[in-house]
């Protein structure tokens, strides 16, 4: 499952209705490798936690899947 992150921007001299609608894939590994970062910093930058720190961000990002799973289910059963 690859994430998708939008992102609007607009030129400097036009009004609103020139905003731009930018989509950018993230693949999971690169999800994992950004949250292992953030733990890692998180955690004070320690040497020899890249394994628990990789392991820990693995386990976010099935959650953070499960998540959007059981909320993409119940809007389609709940409708629009």
């Amino acid at each position: 499952m690859k994430a998708t992150r939008k992102h609007q921007s607009k030129a400097e001299n036009d009004d609103d209705a020139s905003k731009v609608e930018v989509s950018v894939e993230i693949s999971g590994h690169d999800r994992i490798a950004r949250r292992a970062y953030e733990l890692w910093m998180e955690r004070g930058c320690l040497a020899g936690f890249d394994v628990e720190n990789w392991r820990d961000a693995e386990r976010w990002l099935e959650n953070e899947e499960r998540a959007e799973s059981k909320e993409a289910r119940s809007r389609y059963q709940n409708g629009p």
